[in-house]
């Protein structure tokens, strides 16, 4: 088997050949920052940045503008990725702002869609022991174990283990399968057993987050 030094020049040469594809975009992203894992549509952001019309909605959408603080709404990439715009400008709207940092923001804040809320579900906890007396002093029995049953499945669809509530996220999962199928035309190009798609397949870590190791 060729050695490691020798297929990373194969695979230098093998993204430089395809350079165009999507694929070989993504994958020299990924290799630049080798070990950090990027949400998928942090990562779409930062390969492929909407347009400005797309960018200046997304913006609205998520509440960001000029004067943001990205480090008020969590843990920034900064320490651990260079200020450097790793793509196009369009990205920064506001100097002070991370690339990284807005990419994450817009697409968690855009994305963020809860299927309920805490609120929602204290009100069904007490509509559910209005019912439960109910049954028990058998009043209207058919029709309360009927919303019973239907509030106990509604709640049951919204959370997930740990009662932390779901999000729905129909977005983020085009955009994974997006970015996977992308990254599966590339590696079409390499034959199944080639030594190249094999050391590609050890590095790459695709799914909900990427990342190069």
């Amino acid at each position: 088997m060729p050695g490691k030094d020798t297929l990373q020049e194969e695979l230098e040469n093998f993204l430089a050949h395809h350079a165009k594809m999507d694929g070989a975009k993504l994958l020299a992203f990924l290799i630049r920052w080798r070990g950090h894992e990027f949400h998928c549509a942090q990562l779409s952001h930062l390969v492929f940045p909407p347009e400005n019309d797309r960018m200046e909605l997304l913006y609205e959408q998520s509440g960001l503008s000029e004067d943001s603080d990205p480090h008020s709404e969590g843990e920034s990439q900064s320490e651990t990725c260079s200020r450097q715009n790793p793509a196009n400008p369009q990205l920064t709207r506001a100097r002070a702002l991370d690339p990284f940092d807005v990419a994450g923001l817009v697409t968690f804040r855009t994305y963020s869609n809860p299927l309920t809320d805490r609120q929602t579900l204290r009100e069904i906890a007490r509509r559910e022991k209005k019912l439960l007396r109910d049954i028990s002093a058998n009043i209207d029995t058919e029709n309360a174990r009927r919303e019973l049953k239907a509030l106990r499945g509604y709640r049951s669809f919204c959370l997930r283990p740990g009662n932390k509530i779901r999000q729905h996220t129909p977005e983020i999962t085009k955009t994974y399968q997006s970015l996977r199928q992308a990254v599966k035309r590339l590696l079409d190009k390499l034959p199944a057993n080639a030594a190249l798609r094999r050391y590609i397949d050890s590095r790459l870590t695709t799914g909900l987050y990427f990342v190069w190791r």
